[in-house]
């Protein structure tokens, strides 16, 4: 058997993407809880209406990959909902691309075994 050494690489030698993806999980009685019915139903046609006009950030799930060498992995997070795609990466990019690299690092050592 041959061993094969493989330097792991730096974050900052990965390449991120970003791509917002259709939600399954149904607006109605998910983007909003506050126990009052009205509130709770304006606040969803508002959504609804933004996803109408072709706002696909009102209602997306993210998908934020990691890539080295033709490896990738990526990680999710659904029922998001915000303005645009930099709102989004303010609140939970840097946090989705660590939790892609770790997946990717993982997966890279576990190719080397």
């Amino acid at each position: 058997m041959e061993t094969i050494m493989v330097k792991l690489p730096e974050m900052e030698e990965v390449n991120f993407s970003f791509e917002p993806q259709y939600e399954e999980i149904p607006i109605r009685g998910n983007y909003m809880a506050t126990g009052i019915e009205q509130l709770d139903r304006e606040a969803e046609a508002a959504v609804l209406r933004e996803l109408e006009n072709g706002n696909i950030y009102a209602w997306f799930c993210a998908a934020v990959t990691a890539e080295w060498r033709g490896i990738k992995e990526t990680t999710y997070l659904g029922g998001c909902s915000y303005h645009d795609e930099k709102d989004f990466k303010r609140d939970h990019y840097d946090s989705m691309k660590d939790e892609a690299y770790k997946d990717l690092i993982a997966t890279i050592k576990s190719l080397a075994k």
